[in-house]
């Protein structure tokens, strides 16, 4: 220190005197011990500091156990029916889809009409494996009776029948949504939130749309690279009310000789 007019002061560009460094230690250590009582109550405890291998730890398990409630969360909202976890709206469940429309489509009961191109192809009612079609230009009725096991070709004109297997019913029946369809329900991979959807190596895409009252197929497509190679629609009514009556042999028919 410099002594000018009685008065002491910091050399100018020299060290500080030994009581200042003394007295800025001491700040010091008092804000490192205050930061040190702060983060301890931050982190909830009184007692010492957690060294950095337990502090990692500590935040690895709150992390899971934070991760835990959010999925347990979202499991809720998805078993209510609700929407959350960050979507904005209900999320299509593909395995569900699948499920709702092949129920519909294989045990459900519905009188559907079909088309491809504008043209009609027949109409028909089914009901839980049975099934009845008209089709579209001919004399000819397709019976089948899943109770019994029984199928029958009916002919308006001459007003005869013979007996078919369900093999035979089932191809003349072939715009049906059952006959179409239930191969696909067996491929439950490409199922997804807007129906079927495979894309073949040869270029040729297949389509299922589930737009139909309870999840019922609305369309079938297939296309392939020059364009659609095959596309039937399918337009519903009666659903849930079909009567058994429509799967028995008519009365006043002779069995064709």
């Amino acid at each position: 220190m410099e002594e000018v007019n009685g008065s002491r002061h910091l050399p100018r560009g020299g060290a500080p005197a030994a009581g200042w460094g003394w007295r800025k230690r001491r700040q010091a250590a008092r804000g490192e011990e205050e930061g040190r009582g702060t983060a301890e109550k931050a982190c909830g405890s009184g007692r010492g500091r957690w060294n950095e291998r337990g502090q990692g730890r500590e935040r690895e398990r709150r992390r899971r156990t934070a991760g835990l409630g959010l999925t347990a969360a979202c499991a809720a909202w998805l078993v209510l029916g609700l929407t959350g976890c960050g979507g904005t709206g209900e999320a299509a469940d593909p395995a569900r889809l699948m499920r709702e429309g092949e129920r519909a489509t294989l045990e459900g009961s519905y009188r559907v009409k079909g088309s491809e191109g504008g043209e009609v192809l027949g109409v028909g009612a089914y009901d839980n494996g049975s099934f009845r079609v008209i089709i579209e230009g001919t004399p000819t009725m397709v019976i089948y009776d899943a109770g019994s096991g029984k199928g029958w070709l009916v002919n308006f004109h001459t007003k005869t029948y013979k007996e078919i297997s369900y093999d035979e019913a089932a191809r003349r029946a072939g715009f049906m949504p059952h006959v179409v369809t239930k191969p696909y329900f067996e491929v439950d991979r490409y199922w997804g939130e807007d129906g079927f959807s495979m894309d073949a190596p040869d270029g040729r895409s297949i389509r299922i749309r589930l737009d139909g009252p309870g999840n019922l197929p609305s369309a079938f497509e297939v296309r392939s690279r020059d364009g659609i190679v095959r596309r039937i629609d399918w337009e519903y009514r009666g659903v849930g009310s079909v009567s058994p009556e429509n799967f028995r042999l008519p009365e006043g028919l002779q069995a064709q000789t």
